[in-house]
C-alpha cells in the first residue's frame, strides 16, 4: 500500500476588492487569504494473486485545505 497526496495552497499577502455594489461600504481594503486549489490524498493498493494475476485499486478523495473539509 502507498499513501500518496497533494498539497496546493495558495497565499496572497494584499487581497482587496473594490467596486462593490453596496459601494465603498462593500469594498475590502487589505486582506490576507489562503486558498486551496485542488489538494488530495490517496490509497495505491497492489496486490500479486499468484499465477501471474495482480489486483490494483486506487482509493482518492479531495481535500480543502483552506477550509479544512473533504470534497
Amino acid at each position: 500500500m502507498t499513501i500518496y497526496g497533494r498539497a496546493h495552497v495558495a497565499y496572497d499577502a494584499q487581497y482587496s476588492v473594490t467596486g462593490s455594489v453596496l459601494g465603498a461600504a462593500g469594498d475590502v481594503k487589505s486582506r490576507r487569504r489562503v486558498a486551496d486549489d485542488g489538494s488530495r490524498i490517496g490509497l495505491r493498493i497492489s496486490e500479486d494473486l499468484g499465477g501471474g494475476l495482480r489486483a490494483f485499486s486506487v482509493i482518492e478523495t479531495g481535500v480543502n485545505l483552506d477550509t479544512a473539509t473533504a470534497n
